[in-house]
């Protein structure tokens, strides 16, 4: 997994949208990961390199996450949608045994 990867996926779990544009040199607007890094940067969630880039292709490791993590994230957010999402796995389920 990316870095591009894991803050798409953390961005998408928040269902927040970004405000502005990534302030990093190697985070071209229109990218599929620049509104999530835009919206990852802002909430603190991460920084960049002290050389401006952001290096979105660039495979995670928990020791090249961590330092750029500046922040926890939100586990409130990512346990209300995993309920969602356990909820609308139940239903489904319900609706296919019972008929709904």
């Amino acid at each position: 997994m990316t870095r591009a990867m894991l803050v798409q996926v953390l961005h998408r779990m928040s269902g927040s949208k970004a405000a502005s544009t990534a302030q990093f040199t190697d985070v071209a607007d229109g990218k599929w990961y620049a509104e999530a890094i835009a919206w990852a940067s802002e909430n603190g969630i991460v920084n960049g390199f002290t050389d401006g880039r952001f290096q979105p292709d660039t495979l995670i490791t928990v020791s090249s996450w961590r330092p750029s993590c500046t922040a926890t994230i939100p586990i409130a957010v990512i346990r209300r949608r995993a309920a969602q999402h356990s909820m609308a796995t139940r239903r489904r389920g319900f609706c296919r045994v019972v008929g709904c």
